[in-house]
């Protein structure tokens, strides 16, 4: 076995180890976790840690922001409504908020 070999072998090992600790990520055993299992108890183990981790229970959800007045709305519009009452026609930006 020459040193590009093991070299070779070494980067997959190391990628094997960083995919998994992003899919862990989005898993209730967090990126961290499934970084340092799949590091020194090898990927094989650390896959099998993974699958077995249930998904996150995050949503998401649409909100509208006024940059001008500050304030979110849920109702979908195209201006804000408080500031439309003010004389102003500022358009709401579509944003995306965590929820659990």
């Amino acid at each position: 076995m020459s040193i590009l070999d093991f070299i070779i072998i070494i980067i997959a090992y190391l990628l094997a180890v960083f995919i998994l600790s992003i899919i862990g990520g989005k898993r209730e055993i967090g990126s961290a976790k499934a970084f340092i299992i799949s590091l020194f108890l090898t990927p094989v183990v650390g896959i099998i840690y993974v699958s077995h981790s249930p998904r996150n229970g995050i949503v998401y959800f649409e909100r509208y922001y006024c940059e001008r007045c500050g304030l979110e709305f849920t109702e979908k519009s195209t201006y804000c409504p408080v500031c439309e009452k003010e004389g102003y026609k500022i358009k709401l930006k579509k944003i995306l908020r965590k929820g659990v």
